[in-house]
């Protein structure tokens, strides 16, 4: 989804904010104008003169009757609506002939000066502006008109509806702007994170530059520490494999030849003699085998590994490591399958893709059925070459194939041992090997129904 990255959540917020505030302001605007004297200093300038004009027209002793007479008299020059009221709100006269306008004067009425805004509603609902006078102790005297909604418009098009339109299109692209600029800098050093945290899991991670908010340097901080403790165990237990494999070497060399020269002795030992000699010989080189699969690993993650590089055709390869493993399969009862079409040469160490697939057809090989087929087939893609190594042995549990190229995992934890029991290295071993040309090795399996092994190596 567009919305799921970090990054567009932040943009998304910051324009949400910039839109709300603008609304915010511009209804702010609105209503300050709706209430503001200049506005309506017209209307109240002609109000303060119709009710001056009808004061100057009242007669000084004048009954209730002949107030209101006066002021419907001046009312009708004014042209204006005046009310004629008494100070407990009971009106006398009103000029207004308009049908339910009818203004409640119980409320206190403000008397002012003639430049401040005054308002009051009729019954139905009508907003009326005003301006009132105290004729004497008795009498109040209002002129009133209905509030005008012509001037705000014509201020909002002609004087501030421009300018209005200009402040807020620079304020919003000004925020767009800022909130692409304030999304990047939380954004960047979180995809550097995210980018060093999938690394850590090729050993390939590097500690990086804290930047951006504090919370996120803080968090940047910690990965570091992390990533410098790691790389050092890492290190620490790439050393002690190599020096101890390298220890092993000897002592192993020296058990095998003296469990070969018990076998190899005259007269012949006795039969319990050669038994023990041959367990031992088979052990030894068992353990020299892992031996030196511990020390290629050490090289390959050192990255000295000795490689000779060289146009292979991958036809022919492929086509002997199956005669080479052809007896073994023939032991196991297991038929060997080749489908192997012309490929580009490669550009590799012929060696190391030997051993590539000699250790993935002996490993489809150990777990079949016997009855079974291990199948390897070859295909040139647009930039790659892509191999599949498959058999329909007993296949990999679903929460087991994230593992199988971890050193030392081992499906069958229960078999036993003996010279053909591996010590899970092999796959480690083969899956490097790809790595290191560039390529990748896959694997997809279900329970029961077998094993597919993916190589896919650049073509050169």
């Amino acid at each position: 989804m567009i919305f799921n990255s970090l990054k567009s959540r932040l943009l998304l917020t910051y324009l949400l904010i910039i839109l709300v505030l603008l609304v915010s302001i511009s209804i702010g605007i609105l209503i300050t104008l709706g209430n503001n004297p200049l506005l309506f200093r017209q209307p109240l300038t002609e109000l303060q003169a119709s009710l001056e004009a009808a004061i100057s027209q009242l007669l000084p002793g004048s009954g209730p009757g002949e107030l209101s007479l006066q002021v419907q008299k001046s009312a009708a020059q004014t042209g204006s609506r005046l009310i004629l009221f008494e100070a407990d709100g009971r009106v006398i006269t009103d000029s207004n002939t308009l049908p339910g306008a009818h203004i409640s004067l119980k409320a206190p009425l403000i008397t002012s000066d003639p430049g401040e805004v005054h308002f009051i509603k009729d019954t139905r609902g009508r907003t009326w502006l005003y301006t009132l006078q105290q004729i004497d102790e008795r009498f109040y005297l209002m002129s009133a008109t209905l509030k005008p909604r012509l001037p705000l418009l014509l201020v909002l098009r002609d004087d501030l509806y421009k300018p209005l339109v200009r402040a807020g299109a620079f304020a919003l692209l000004t925020g767009i702007l800022l909130a692409i600029l304030l999304s990047k800098w939380v954004e960047a050093p979180l995809q550097k994170l995210a980018r060093q945290s999938s690394a850590v899991s090729k050993g390939e991670a590097h500690p990086i530059t804290p930047e951006g908010p504090s919370e996120i340097q803080q968090l940047i901080c910690a990965f570091n520490t992390m990533i410098t403790k790691l790389n050092t165990n890492q290190e620490a237990q790439r050393d002690f494999i190599a020096n101890v494999s390298h220890e092993l070497k000897t002592p192993l060399t020296s058990i095998q030849g003296f469990a070969q020269a018990i076998l190899d002795q005259k007269p012949s030992p006795t039969a319990e003699t050669r038994q023990s000699a041959r367990i031992i010989l088979d052990e030894a080189l068992r353990m020299h085998k892992m031996v030196m699969e511990l020390l290629t690993l050490a090289r390959l993650d050192a990255g000295i590994i000795e490689t000779k590089t060289e146009a292979v055709d991958l036809q022919t390869l492929l086509r002997n490591v199956l005669e080479m493993l052809a007896p073994q399969a023939q032991s196991a009862g297991v038929k060997l399958n080749g489908d192997l079409a012309a490929v580009p040469p490669l550009l590799a160490d012929a060696e190391h893709l030997t051993r590539v697939f000699g250790n993935l057809v002996e490993n489809a090989i150990k777990y079949s059925h016997r009855g079974g087929q291990v199948t390897i087939t070859c295909a040139a893609q647009e930039s790659s070459i892509e191999v599949h190594v498959q058999d329909n042995g007993r296949g990999i549990p679903k929460e087991n194939l994230s593992r199988v190229f971890e050193r030392f995992y081992q499906l069958d934890r229960a078999r036993s041992g003996g010279k053909d029991h591996g010590v899970g290295l092999g796959l480690a071993i083969a899956h490097k090997y790809v790595i290191s040309m560039g390529g990748s090795l896959t694997v997809h399996s279900e329970p029961g129904q077998g094993s597919d092994f993916m190589v896919q190596i650049p073509i050169a």
